[in-house]
């Protein structure tokens, strides 16, 4: 029988490349995505059978590696063990591991994320439109570009490469700039 690999991340899927190199390698995906807080019937059978664990935050706790003795590694997938007692695992002969580095890309977009929402100072705007106590902006005619506001916010400044002669209103030509 092939040593089984419970996997409960959300990311990780029958037949993609992880599972194929877990199979090439004469192991057995077992998939049991974690989808908020298990039952405690479920909680203290997880591990039951399993030879290893692919983890992503989900708590292990040393009540649920009470019952695993066939448990040899969890394989954290991200950095820390703090969701895991690692106590717990290492008196049970169970070894625990993290893959730092994994989730850069993540990290990485969440804080283009989060400087482009400071920038825009989006928290403010949305709590404003929510609560309706933003600021009134004149009604725009539809033709006009949209920096034709009285609003001197560089935020409202027509981007870049805004090419007005394009934004025109109709009848309206303009030579083109020397």
């Amino acid at each position: 029988m092939a040593a089984r690999i419970l996997i409960t991340t959300d990311y990780l899927h029958p037949g993609d490349t992880v599972d194929q190199l877990l199979r090439d390698h004469g192991l057995e995906p077992v998939y049991s995505p974690s989808r908020g807080p298990r039952s405690p019937k479920e909680r203290s059978s997880l591990f039951n059978s399993i030879s290893g664990a692919i983890l992503a935050s989900e708590p292990v706790t040393a009540d649920m590696l009470t019952g695993a003795a066939s448990l040899k590694v969890i394989a954290r997938s991200g950095v820390g063990y703090d969701s895991i007692d690692v106590q717990a695992a290492a008196a049970g002969g169970i070894r625990v591991c993290n893959a730092p580095g994994t989730n850069h890309h993540s990290v990485a977009e969440l804080t283009i994320g989060l400087i482009i929402m400071a920038a825009r100072r989006l928290a403010e705007v949305t709590t404003a439109v929510r609560q309706a106590t933003g600021p009134a902006k004149p009604a725009m005619n539809s033709a006009d570009p949209p920096w034709a506001s009285s609003a001197t916010d560089p935020v409202d400044a027509p981007p870049h490469n805004w090419d007005r002669r394009r934004h025109e209103r109709p009848g309206q030509h303009r030579p083109p700039r020397p």
